[in-house]
């Protein structure tokens, strides 16, 4: 029987990979500038997305902007450009941002943030 854990909890998981695979997922890791840790939990988070039928979400138009992109915008009238690449107000700007072994996803649309 297989145990359900808590949605807020963090689990561990322990996978046996050949070396040649564990070196390419250090290299692609390495690449993205992650942990192989967060590396995977991303493959696995966009791997369930697909096996779902989710498409898997694109790439930030922009990074989350901060305070001083925020007084920018404001200053010269112009909106915010939100991860997703839409203007103006996004649930990723007001709501926090998921996190997943220390990568963060927007909760409105998970595009993953810078």
């Amino acid at each position: 029987m297989r145990v359900t854990h808590s949605p807020d909890a963090e689990a561990v998981l322990y996978v046996r990979v050949p070396g040649q695979l564990k070196n390419e997922i250090t290299a692609a890791a390495d690449a993205a500038g992650i942990s192989i840790t967060s590396w995977c939990a991303n493959q696995l988070r966009l791997a369930l997305r697909s096996e779902r039928g989710f498409p898997p979400p694109p790439p930030a138009a922009a990074p989350l902007p901060g305070p001083a992109e925020a007084l920018h915008a404001w200053v010269h009238d112009t909106p915010l450009i939100t991860p997703c690449g839409q203007t103006g107000t996004c649930a990723g700007l007001t709501e926090p941002a998921d996190t997943l072994h220390g990568v963060r996803w927007c909760s409105s649309c998970g595009i993953r943030l810078a």
